[in-house]
């Protein structure tokens, strides 16, 4: 098992090489739609999975799992990562959303790399040192949140692993209802808890459908065949089998 400093290094490398330093909220869709390897596939999944990841040859595809909150699908996109740019699984990974200490070290390394990934250690000195914290209560937890774009409950995992918070604190936290809280705290972006609208679902972005825009203006498919295949890519065995939620990640 990789150590909290390897992995928060390891995520301030893939930061960096996506343009990012470590102390800026990052755009993890743009940042990977901007690498003309990648492919990001959003589409509903079964609740208990959070995301897959695979490589075929020159192309790098993750997927996430659009009926769990945007601040979940941002920590699965960047999980899926540390599987495609760390380990560069080929083989591919199907991950399970479950927070269990029964997770492959793998697993375990990905869940920790998103979180650094996401907000890497110095940004969150930064933060906090800018914001003059020192007692965390639920009202900070969400600007925290906020800023680097996490889902509410990553955020507090986060703080109890690094003794920001005491376990009596972490308890409390994990029982706000991030809905009802949000009645009585102004954020900015609210839909950060919240799952895609239905008729966004279902997107497929990157080098699949930069490959279909370059085939469109030549005829080589029509206007129905290039919305056939926007809706059924990548629409293989792996992801019927994923979306039945037989296959996960050890």
């Amino acid at each position: 098992m990789k150590s909290d400093i390897q992995l928060n290094s390891e995520a301030i490398k893939v930061r960096g090489m996506l343009g990012y330093d470590n102390r800026q909220p990052i755009a993890i869709t743009n940042a990977l739609l901007n690498c003309p390897e990648y492919t990001l596939i959003r589409m509903a999944f079964t609740a208990d999975i959070s995301g897959m990841s695979i490589i075929e040859a020159d192309s790098k595809i993750i997927a996430v799992n659009t009926a769990m909150s945007l601040g979940r699908q941002r920590f699965s996109a960047a999980h899926e990562l540390y599987h495609v740019e760390v380990e560069r699984k080929c083989t591919g990974t199907i991950c399970k959303s479950d927070y269990d200490d029964k997770k492959s070290d793998s697993e375990m390394e990905a869940d920790k790399f998103a979180s650094y990934f996401l907000m890497p250690y110095d940004g969150m000195e930064w933060y906090i040192g800018q914001h003059h914290i020192e007692q965390w209560n639920e009202e900070q937890v969400f600007w925290l949140s906020q800023y680097y774009r996490m889902s509410f409950m990553a955020v507090i995992v986060r703080l109890y692993q690094e003794k920001r918070i005491t376990r009596d604190e972490y308890e409390l936290l994990k029982c706000v209802d991030v809905q009802k809280a949000l009645k009585t705290i102004s954020v900015a972006e609210p839909e950060l808890y919240q799952p895609n609208e239905s008729w966004r679902q279902y997107m497929v972005d990157g080098q699949y459908i930069q490959l279909m825009e370059l085939l469109k203006p030549t005829g080589a498919i029509s206007e129905s065949r290039y919305g056939q295949f926007a809706r059924e890519a990548f629409m293989d065995n792996r992801l019927k089998i994923l979306e039945k939620g037989v296959m996960y990640n050890d």
